[in-house]
């Protein structure tokens, strides 16, 4: 099984929430971590924390956070085969991400670099790395004409 193979295996288990090993996330702004805790103490988990066979957590690093908020002793994880080198965690952090809270600015740029980095270290091409252009904001001068984002009328 490789990383890319979307039938690679997982199990799910009970865990203790002590055993598992965050890590460095790119993440720096958690968001409303305590109104997460409280859609998983109303809810439970919609999605479980998934983490390798020794316990780095491979997605859910806002979910964890809220399960420590919560003073969780054990969460159901994923363990998850076939995500063990750091491109396929990073892959797997940046597509998690890609449907939650948006990255800021400044997260996109560190995830952006070391991707490309380890991209280019295994001599890999960047098709996941696809940037989106940025927005053009209109904005209205005083007298009520348009003007675009490049400084011109």
């Amino acid at each position: 099984m490789s990383a890319s193979d979307p039938t690679a295996g997982h199990i799910e288990l009970e865990w203790s929430l002590d055993a598992i090993r965050m890590g460095y996330r790119h993440r720096q702004e958690q968001g409303d971590i305590p109104g997460l805790a409280e859609s998983i103490r109303r809810q439970g988990f919609l999605h479980p924390l998934t983490i390798t066979p020794d316990g780095l957590l491979i997605c859910g690093g806002r979910r964890y956070l809220a399960a420590q908020y919560l003073g969780l002793k054990t969460v159901n994880v994923w363990v998850r085969t076939g995500i063990s080198d750091k491109l396929s965690l990073l892959l797997a952090e940046q597509d998690e991400n890609q449907l939650r809270l948006d990255y800021t600015d400044l997260e996109k740029a560190s995830l952006y670099r070391e991707l490309r980095a380890e991209l280019a270290a295994a001599g890999g091409h960047p098709v996941h790395l696809r940037r989106k252009k940025p927005q053009v904001r209109r904005c209205r001068r005083i007298d009520g004409t348009a003007r675009g984002g490049g400084g011109r009328p």
